[in-house]
């Protein structure tokens, strides 16, 4: 897809591969949200909003009304399970505790996608239940040692080692990985268009 370059308003490398992977020029701004003092009663809700703070502080950053007509995409990540949500571990310990709960189970991960362009924004989620093999204390252990929960919202990435216990995904794979790219795709055709 030769997309006009569009601003990508996030500082994750996933993100970004996953724009790179789809032909999708782009250019990333990186905005400032504390994402952990944004938290509504439900988990789609707290990623909408986190991803609509994203934009605004992107489309705060940019300002001028050089770039007015641009297409500007933040998203958010949450990953739950009933109404407990897992966020991104700050300790080996964190990590281990989410992964082990996650194990043997089913979670939801919602990404919620906000975007602008000429002045309208608008914002999706898109879910998918992911099914984790139940994992020993040595599993558990490794994977941690693997230092691939930093970062990541429930502690680990879908395209890292975290695909060895991974055993059913329901929705979109590129969801789970941060964006749901076959949805951005449309957006990003829509404004081509129009553009």
């Amino acid at each position: 897809m030769n997309a006009a370059p569009i601003v990508l308003a996030s500082s994750s490398p996933r993100r970004a591969e996953l724009l790179q992977q789809v032909g999708i020029a782009f250019e990333v701004l990186e905005p400032h949200v504390n994402e952990s003092q944004i938290v509504a009663g439900d988990p789609v809700e707290t990623a909408l909003l986190r991803a609509r703070a994203k934009l605004s502080a992107a489309l705060e950053i940019r300002g001028d009304a050089e770039h007015a007509a641009r297409l500007v995409l933040a998203a958010d990540t949450v990953v739950f399970m009933g109404t407990q949500t897992f966020g991104k571990p700050k300790s080996p310990a964190e990590a281990r505790a989410i992964v082990g709960a996650l194990a043997g189970r089913t979670h939801t991960v919602v990404t919620a996608c906000a975007w602008s362009a000429f002045g309208r924004n608008l914002a999706l989620t898109d879910t998918a239940d992911v099914t984790f093999l139940p994992l020993s204390e040595p599993q558990l252990a490794a994977y941690v040692a693997t230092e691939q929960w930093r970062g990541v919202a429930g502690g680990y990435r879908i395209q890292g080692h975290a695909a060895a216990f991974i055993s059913a995904i329901n929705g979109s794979y590129a969801t789970v990985m941060g964006l749901p790219i076959h949805r951005v795709c449309t957006i990003v055709r829509h404004y081509n268009e129009t553009h």
